[in-house]
């Protein structure tokens, strides 16, 4: 082995080596500093000062330094009290004191001359000013966690209620009834959403699939909830917005538990909008029943020494959905078509009605026109057999009769998960504190569609993580953490007719490709005007992260310095097989007139088993794994009493994938070919695997040595209440927010045949190749490291550049903090974030030249002799002895596009004013206000755009319009949100014993009128701006510019041209213009060889915003001393306000410019019981 591989094996394997003498840094605790002075405001050296945990009654005691300060790291977040004791003083008290989340808690100490057995107490609350940090961190602590309404109990919306943060799609309700890559899909702080860090008792829990967050604890294991949204300390990294933190609660010297069930049902839920406004198609709230259940306790297994938190939760849904749609008739199974002919049939048979007739696609008059199928009826010999058996296995009986909407029914869907948590703490002695944590969650959800468990599929996940720590004190000035964690996540979906559906029984050739599919499976047919029922992908992912991380604090006067670092081995496993069984196209083109297209009918064409198109993906198994490692050093340097300076510096390798088998190419723009020359060159590129002399290494992209991040900030506090904060970082992304940098995408990987339906560019189908035998060289398989099946000519090649600039975000803020009173605290400040290198989805280095665009459309379409004929695939559109000539100006002639996965070519700015007001009541209530005023803008917008679903709009600014003016793409960013507004409370009512109303009621009255909370988040926000394009790329786009659309890739897009000065807006409320939104004739079709100029996103038009009120009722009904019931009601969108979707922005569809979905849910009210002691 080379010196150089040696180095780069063993580089991981640095920062372990680091933890195994040292510790994982403190996301998971807090601190308590101060000072202590005489009463003139001289310092005390000396002094003792002793921390106790209020729960488990543990205690450590430091000696202030010759300033007087003290410090005591890595404490866990909880209720303290402080002693400090000094000769010649009087004992000072302080109690009632919050450590929470990575903040320092400042406790400062005036002493006061008497003797030690003298004492001053002080039991005001803990400061809510953090005077210590530049960063900006927001906590949310127990009572609110506990106490705000959560729909579904989902802690992660705990993340809605900061500044800076708008939740995107897939993000709102129960985690197992969203997308699994929807639970942290935020944008934080201007970084695009899911690529930021979700860590729980300071482990991370994101996975390789898009960076997603894998595990949502159950609301009551909670302890704390923080984020982080901008200039995060250095010990943090792979992030681009901020970082979520949550800790888990610890067991307690007192044993307490408790007991709770939430139910909802269809009674107490509104209708949707659309469902009770269609008078043509009234539907009624559909079934809905759901229970979430569960317990959890805590306590001492041995008091002062060993804790322990166990909790369980279930949830169980049981839901239906109506369904209204076409399927085949009887009629139609056997041939009969003479119903679509709504006049007559004249004495040849012939409807009277020429676009109600279907022709005979193989037998033709002298003149070569189709002759039609006498009264419109398929003489059963000439029926595809296994085109009608198909249909029968996945189209179900009419349930009402008529040709269209003859299929309607309720199909119920039950979808329970489980999730165990276990914790214990230990203090093995005074120097030595463990803690483990396993988590067990998993979802099992029995899918069917209207096919009543024909075709479907049973999707269920399942998260483990295990989590184990110590936190230990070397030194009085020295002490430090170290952590070891395992997560593994599994995602699986597995459609009913997989994997052992017997392909032999459709008939024809269909037995011979048994051995051929890995995952066996019915066809889909998608046959035009009928509902073609999804037989469903197979999808089996499973991710696998083993991390190690560490730290030591080091205090040194006025000195704080933490050092550590992390090593995580990534795994990801990954196989999508999308039709297996093969998806075939169905249209009336094949059955119309052979000129002019006249008549016909998709359902004829399939049943004669001509479609118009088909094709079989064949994946394989792929396992990438990758490495990633990173060091970190910061200084808190306290100059003086009022100014701390916050300096770190970050190194990080990120790593990249290498595949078990090596399956994996790369891009390779100079690639030597064998091709026959094209204009004078012999044309360059193609796709080089790994691990060979185009690429030397296993590792699919070079690795990122010289990746340092500095933080910097300082916090500048003139008095104990108020403090001016500013700082500046770098953060890189995780190297995992692109799905098709997974190994599973790659073409060695993944092979698709393509079936060949005509011999003459689909005028006429192919007799040999029918639905009966769709594939008659089987199928092919997935290449592997072959490098002569990557060749690909003909077809288009796909793959990441093995060298690319690596993204960052660059953060920085200023803003000041102030303290009201006791209990009230203002919070504003300027916040910036600057993208750099950003991915996008994808670019095509194979776009036609500007100097050939300008020579238009029919130009470009001259046939010229093709050099790629016989070596190119015959099905190809290289295939044929001509071709077009602009095909073959292109830069790489050979193939139809050249995708280069995730290119690190974009950017982003976001400008925001964040504000954010805290209220704490002596009633123990709180109230949080959080505003943002921002700007968000770029040519990146989010890789996860399928979770946004209709808040997205139809279309969406996912893909490029002209891949060679990437600047071209600048607009406002598709979730640019100019105002956000979040107001939340926990708000005890003042009835009864001690309140401010009936405070002398007897005990009855007290029992009746006392113990009532009022619970609330409401939130205000901006509308999502719209963006325009074509359902149907034009002549441009669709030949010349397209990138890949494979999976997760979308092609080219066309902008339509914007009317100068056309008026977009149109006056009214939201509900008044659901049929024209917006002045539909601002925008028109460009001209066909043309890029259109509407930016990506538009700059003036947006959606209805959102104006929503979730509110509960809480009553705690004493028991006994300790034990108590609390029944609640809770109700979200509580006045059932209609959100409506964006409105239909792809210019050449009937539904242009019309609203036709709601994308909030209607009102939905739930009630739950609990007992607690």
């Amino acid at each position: 082995m080379s010196n150089r591989n040696t180095f780069l094996r063993l580089v991981p394997v640095v920062p372990l080596a680091f933890l195994a003498c040292t510790a994982a840094y403190g996301q998971a605790s807090g601190s308590l500093v101060g000072t202590v002075t005489d009463a003139g405001g001289a310092s005390v050296p000396n002094a003792n000062v002793t921390y106790t945990n209020v729960g488990t009654n543990e205690t450590k005691t430091a000696k202030t330094d010759d300033s007087g300060n003290y410090q005591f790291l890595q404490l866990l977040p909880g209720n303290y009290r402080i002693t400090v004791e000094g000769n010649g003083f009087k004992q000072f008290v302080r109690t009632n004191v919050e450590v929470t989340l990575n903040n320092a808690t400042r406790i400062d100490a005036a002493m006061q001359l008497g003797g030690v057995t003298e004492t001053v107490e002080v039991s005001t609350e803990s400061p809510l000013v953090s005077t210590q940090s530049s960063s900006l961190n927001y906590e949310v602590g127990a009572k609110q966690v506990d106490a705000l309404p959560l729909n579904g109990r989902n802690v992660l919306n705990l993340t809605a209620l900061v500044p800076g943060v708008v939740p995107q799609g897939n993000t709102s309700g129960n985690a197992s009834t969203l997308n699994v890559n929807g639970w942290g899909n935020y944008q934080i702080g201007g970084g695009a959403a899911n690529q930021s860090q979700t860590f729980i008792d300071g482990a991370p829990v994101n996975i390789s699939y898009t960076n997603s967050t894998s595990l949502v604890p159950t609301q009551d294991v909670i302890q704390e909830f923080q984020v982080a949204t901008n200039n995060v300390s250095p010990e943090f990294g792979r992030f681009a917005g901020g970082v979520i933190n949550m800790a888990t609660k610890a067991g307690t010297n007192d044993l307490h538990g408790t007991a709770y069930e939430y139910y909802r049902n269809a009674a107490l839920n509104a209708n949707l909008y659309f469902n009770k406004h269609n008078p043509a198609n009234l539907i009624d709230r559909p079934l809905f029943t759901q229970h979430q259940f569960g317990a959890a306790i805590g306590g001492p297994v041995i008091k002062n020494k060993t804790f322990f938190f166990l909790s369980w939760e279930e949830f169980s849904l049981r839901q239906a959905a109506t369904t209204t749609t076409t399927v085949p008739s009887a009629a139609f199974l056997a041939g009969d078509f003479s119903s679509i002919c709504t006049s007559s049939f004249n004495s040849a048979g012939v409807c009277n009605t020429a676009s109600q007739q279907i022709y005979d696609p193989i037998n033709k008059d002298v003149n070569g026109n189709r002759l039609p199928f006498a009264n419109n009826r398929i003489p059963g010999t000439r029926l595809n057999a296994s085109a009608i058996a198909i249909a029968k296995l996945i189209f179900p009986a009419p349930t009402n009769n008529g040709l269209t909407n003859n299929f309607v029914v309720s199909v119920p869907r039950q979808t329970v998960y489980n999730q165990y948590s276990a914790r214990f703490d230990h203090q093995l002695n005074a120097k030595n504190q463990l803690f483990a944590r396993f988590t067990n969650w998993h979802k099992n959800r029995s899918g069917s569609s209207a096919l009543l468990n024909q075709i479907g599929n049973n999707a269920n996940f399942g998260t483990i993580q295990t989590v184990v720590g110590d936190s230990f004190t070397l030194t009085p000035n020295l002490v430090g953490q170290a952590r070891a964690s395992y997560l593994r996540f599994r995602n699986q979906s597995i459609p009913f007719l997989c994997c052992s559906f017997n392909e032999g029984s459709l008939g024809g050739n269909w037995g011979s490709y048994q051995s051929q599919i890995a995952f066996a499976q019915a066809p889909q047919p998608n046959i035009t005007g009928f509902n073609n029922f999804s037989t469903g992908a197979t999808i089996l992912d499973t991710d696998n992260a083993y991390v190690l991380s560490g730290s030591l604090n080091w205090t040194r006067g006025r000195h704080s310095i933490q050092f550590g670092g992390e090593s995580r081995r990534i795994e990801w496993g990954y196989v999508q097989s999308n039709s297996p069984g093969g998806t075939f196209t169905a249209d009336n083109q094949f059955t119309a007139t052979r000129t002019g297209g006249t008549g016909g009918y998709s359902f004829a064409s399939w049943a004669l088993g001509f479609p118009s198109s088909g094709s079989a993906q064949e994946p394989s198994q792929s396992l990438g794994t990758m490495y990633y490692s990173g060091l970190f050093v910061g200084d808190s340097f306290r100059l003086n009493k009022r100014l701390t300076i916050n300096a770190g510096l970050r190194w990080e390798q990120p790593g990249s994938f290498h595949e078990r088998n090596g399956s994996l190419t790369t891009l390779d723009l100079t690639r030597p070919t064998n091709l026959p020359a094209v204009n004078g060159k012999v044309p360059v590129g193609g796709l080089s695997l790994v691990d060979t002399d185009r690429q030397s290494s296993r590792n699919w992209q070079n690795l990122h040595w010289t990746l340092f991040s500095p933080r910097v900030g300082f916090a500048f506090s003139p008095n104990e209440k108020s403090v001016l904060r500013g700082g500046f970082g770098i953060s890189y992304l995780p190297n995992t927010v692109a799905f098709s940098l997974g190994p599973y995408n790659n073409p060695p990987n993944s092979a698709t045949t393509t079936m060949n339906v005509s011999n003459n560019g689909n005028v006429d189908p192919n007799t040999a190749t029918t639905l009966s035998n769709p594939f008659p060289s089987g199928i092919l398989q997935p290449p592997g490291r072959n490098q002569a099946a990557l060749a690909l000519v003909g077809q288009g090649i796909q793959s990441p550049l093995p060298s690319t600039s690596y993204p960052y975000a660059e953060q920085w803020n200023l803003g000041l903090q102030h303290q009201f009173g006791q209990g009230l605290v203002v919070d504003a400040g300027y916040v910036g974030s600057h993208g750099v290198d950003l991915p996008l989805y994808s670019i095509n280095h194979n776009q036609l030249p500007y100097q050939y665009i300008a020579q238009g459309a029919a130009a470009m379409a001259t046939k010229v002799a093709n050099p790629f004929f016989g070596i190119a695939p015959s099905t190809s559109v290289l295939g044929g002895q001509t071709i077009s000539q602009g095909y073959l100006l292109r830069p790489f002639p050979q193939y139809l596009y050249v995708t280069e996965d995730a290119p690190a070519i974009a950017g982003s700015s976001y400008q925001a004013l964040q504000v954010r007001v805290e209220e704490r009541f002596k009633s123990a209530g709180v109230l949080l206000v959080s505003y943002t005023h921002a700007h968000l803008e770029g040519t990146a917008d989010t890789l996860t755009g399928y979770l946004e679903g209709s808040r997205f709009g139809v279309g969406g600014a996912s893909g490029v319009q002209d891949n060679n003016n990437i600047a071209g793409e600048y607009s406002k960013s598709s979730f640019d949100i100019p105002d956000r507004a979040v107001i939340s409370y926990t708000l005890g009512l003042p009835f009864g014993r001690g309140k401010a109303l009936l405070s002398n009621a007897n005990g009855f009255v007290d029992r009746v009128v006392g113990g009532w909370t009022l619970n609330g988040i409401f939130t205000f926000q901006s509308g999502l701006p719209i963006a325009f394009q074509y359902s149907s790329p034009n002549t441009l786009e669709t030949l010349y510019a397209a990138g890949n659309a494979g999976p997760g890739l979308p092609a080219g897009v066309s902008r339509p041209d914007y009317v100068a000065g056309c008026k977009k807006t149109i006056d009214g409320a939201p509900k008044d213009k659901l049929t024209k939104y917006f002045n539909t004739a601002c925008f028109v079709k460009s001209n066909d060889f043309a890029f259109g100029n509407e930016p990506r996103v538009d700059d003036t038009l947006r959606a209805q915003g959102q104006n929503n009120f979730d509110l509960s009722l809480a009553k705690k009904i004493p028991v006994t001393d300790r034990f108590n019931f609390d029944l609640r009601a809770e109700s979200f969108n509580l006045f059932n306000r209609t959100q409506f979707a964006p409105p239909n922005a792809q210019v050449d569809v009937s539904t242009y410019g019309t609203v036709t979905t709601q994308v909030n849910q209607p009102r939905l009210i739930q009630l739950s019981a609990r007992v607690s002691f």
